[in-house]
């Protein structure tokens, strides 16, 4: 097996979530460390979250034709679905990337080719019966390892958002957000952002399943600090 098919297979099965622990950490290191094997799991996740959004709209099952004689009309009817799954497919990728670069947080840890991620700070959420707001040191450089407990812990995928003044109404700002987290072996889902980029003040980190439902979003308020 190349080394090239090797990773294929460690991609996919780290985004299905079939590695051990220490396989999963392994291969954490593995792509903070390598820019190629960051790129090529980059490209996996968006054709991943593209396939998943089209089967979560039943779009493969309403585009099957009903079986019947094959007729050059009949074949150039399902090519024409192929293409248009494609088309579809290939633009929730092409979202997907828009709104992840134009985003704080991150779904994996990054850093410069050359050098290795620091985490500065790790921060944990978890819902508890204490409604105040913890005061959280900013760090001046460095990552910010975010790690939220979910509510339903049943979901295939979350979505975390970082919201700067969660209680001002309209002048509440969405910092960032990352899609298609997997609930990781500990029981959080994981996230970063780059400390430069955040500025100290009052903020809420909402954790909520990707699929839209009655329940399930969990919002935490905190204020970060100097």
């Amino acid at each position: 097996m190349t080394d090239s098919s090797r990773d294929v297979g460690c991609i996919r099965d780290y985004l299905v979530g079939r590695m051990t622990e220490d396989e999963r950490l392994a291969f954490q290191d593995r792509l903070a460390r390598d820019p190629v094997l960051a790129r090529e799991f980059e490209e996996s996740l968006q054709l991943h979250e593209g396939l998943r959004e089209l089967v979560a709209q039943n779009y493969f099952a309403a585009a099957t034709p009903k079986p019947r004689i094959q007729t050059t009309r009949g074949l150039w009817y399902r090519v024409g679905i192929a293409a248009a799954a494609v088309i579809v497919g290939v633009s929730l990728v092409v979202a997907w990337r828009l709104n992840q670069e134009s985003s704080v947080l991150t779904a994996l840890p990054t850093s410069r080719p050359d050098a290795a991620p620091l985490i500065a700070a790790q921060f944990t959420f978890v819902a508890t019966r204490d409604a105040g707001r913890p005061r959280l040191a900013l760090p001046s450089s460095g990552l910010i390892e975010w790690r939220a407990s979910p509510e339903t812990r049943s979901a295939a995928s979350y979505r975390i958002t970082l919201i700067r003044d969660p209680e001002g109404g309209a002048a509440q700002h969405r910092v960032g957000v990352a899609t298609g987290l997997r609930l990781g072996a500990d029981g959080y889902v994981h996230c970063y952002a780059d400390s430069s980029q955040l500025a100290p003040g009052t903020y809420g980190l909402r954790i909520e399943p990707s699929e839209p439902g009655p329940a399930g979003t969990q919002l935490f308020l905190f204020v970060l600090q100097n």
